[in-house]
């Protein structure tokens, strides 16, 4: 319980300032990622505008003051003819072989974009163009994707290594504010094992003087009522010795434990039990199921299963037991026909003195579930209900 406290305190000190820093970040680099596309097509039309013919086939220099960035200095400019198909390159060109420059320059004077990217050749461009020629810059696509790569993954190392920064400090804030908590429960369960101590006793001496008067007036109804009562107070106070021991239990030894013959015993212990009911107990158990666990405790929660679903079955009904391999996990199923938990109920059905129905008269005393899953949180195990009107309830226990 005060893990899964800490584990959401944690998360939930993580959550809202690791979605802004994250959100911050990728904000900066989609930022940083569009000024250095918007650099880049700066660059390429500044070299377009240098590499302009006059008259008299002289190139337009543009003022260099004018420039407010570092022009890129591999950028192919080329002049193609529409007329007469020639291509005449206006700069310098050693990165980008004539066939591909071809191949580009056809791509680009069939589009109607003026900037834009060349995917099958990693080439990105600017184009100029009139009716009758269209002047057009390449440079390699590596200028946008390279300090792209860049700036995500630096920003996205800086978030993760502040969110685990962030985590540990969570983590050590969770266990200081779950201080107080924690201290409580112990509390509690040290009151509830001292009180269930201390009620054996008098319970005791009661038991027994009632049980004098009984054999001097073995026809008084209101001495064996008391009987009764007695009976069910000592397995009210038994049950949560039990759950009060189980809780302060962090660690268990586990051993290889033949699954197989276990559930198997268990069920027949049940058959008489089931029999006098007029209940049907059917099992399917694999063969040589091995698991560690501890196996006292695993008995008790076969246990608490199967008396359970004797428990709300109908007479004349049927109880359904499997144990099998499913993956690498074992699986043990109790399933009961004629029993039915309300979606209301569901959550609640391991919780301590928690009844689904109230108006159901039972021996039970609402702890045996509560038992089972604190036995399966032992055993790192999965133990859950699933009920529905027309298949009935099955208890599921995955270790």
């Amino acid at each position: 319980m005060i893990k899964t406290l800490r584990i959401k305190i944690a998360l939930a000190i993580i959550l809202i300032p690791g979605i802004f820093i994250l959100s911050a970040f990728c904000i900066l680099s989609v930022y940083s990622t569009t000024q250095t596309k918007h650099m880049v097509y700066e660059s390429l039309n500044f070299a377009l505008e240098e590499n302009r013919e006059m008259p008299g086939n002289q190139p337009i220099k543009p003022d260099k003051n004018e420039r407010k960035f570092d022009q890129i200095t591999e950028i192919c400019v080329v002049k193609y003819n529409f007329e007469s198909g020639e291509t005449t390159v206006l700069s310098d060109n050693y990165y980008i072989d004539s066939e591909t420059l071809l191949s580009a320059i056809k791509e680009v004077t069939s589009k109607r974009e003026f900037e834009g990217e060349i995917k099958e050749y990693d080439l990105i461009y600017s184009c100029r163009k009139n009716d009758m020629e269209a002047n057009i810059a390449f440079t390699d696509k590596s200028y946008i994707s390279g300090p792209a790569t860049k700036t995500w993954g630096s920003n996205m190392a800086i978030s993760a290594i502040t969110i685990a920064i962030l985590a540990v400090v969570s983590i050590f804030l969770s266990k200081i504010i779950t201080q107080p908590v924690e201290k409580s429960i112990e509390e509690q369960k040290r009151f509830i094992a001292d009180a269930s101590h201390e009620l054996k006793t008098p319970l005791s001496v009661i038991s027994a003087n009632n049980n004098i008067l009984i054999k001097n007036d073995s026809k008084n109804e209101w001495l064996e009522s008391n009987k009764e009562e007695i009976a069910h107070m000592k397995e009210i106070i038994e049950e949560m010795l039990t759950l009060a021991k189980g809780e302060t239990i962090t660690k268990i030894e586990k051993l290889p434990v033949n699954f197989s013959r276990l559930a198997k015993t268990i069920c027949l212990e049940f058959d008489t039990v089931a029999f006098e009911k007029n209940i049907a107990l059917e099992y399917d158990i694999a063969d040589e199921i091995f698991v560690d666990a501890n196996e006292k405790m695993i008995k008790q929660i076969f246990m608490i299963l199967i008396d359970n679903a004797i428990k709300y079955e109908i007479s004349g009904g049927k109880i359904e037991i499997k144990l099998y391999k499913l993956n690498s996990k074992t699986v043990f199923d109790v399933k009961n026909f004629n029993s039915f938990i309300s979606s209301d109920d569901l959550p609640h059905i391991f919780e301590r003195f928690y009844r689904a129905d109230k108006s159901r008269s039972s021996s039970g005393v609402g702890l045996g579930l509560a038992i089972a899953k604190n036995i399966a949180e032992l055993h790192s195990a999965e133990l859950k209900a699933i009920s529905s009107k027309t298949d009935g309830t099955t208890f599921r226990l995955i270790i």
